[in-house]
């Protein structure tokens, strides 16, 4: 299993869910990569502003705090 696998393994036994991403809304950015490094780093999702810089930083795909802040909210809805 690598790394991206076991973070996304802790993410659902947390409750989190990279499905609850609308299609549309995933496909436009590499979310999943910037979300489950900052898991695999931190075992927490990151805020807006950490999502937003580790995705321009780390992953040279630049998104704003409000996009970051709605696919936060995705993976913490019900």
């Amino acid at each position: 299993m690598d790394i991206m696998e076991k973070a996304e393994a802790e993410m659902a036994e947390a409750g989190f869910s990279l499905d609850k991403i609308p299609r549309e809304k995933f496909d436009e950015h590499i979310w999943a990569d910037g979300i489950l490094f900052f898991w695999w780093k931190h075992k927490k999702l990151p805020t807006a502003y950490d999502l937003a810089y580790d995705m321009l930083d780390e992953w040279d795909d630049p998104v704003s705090e409000m996009e970051a802040e709605e696919i936060l909210k995705c993976l913490t809805s019900s």
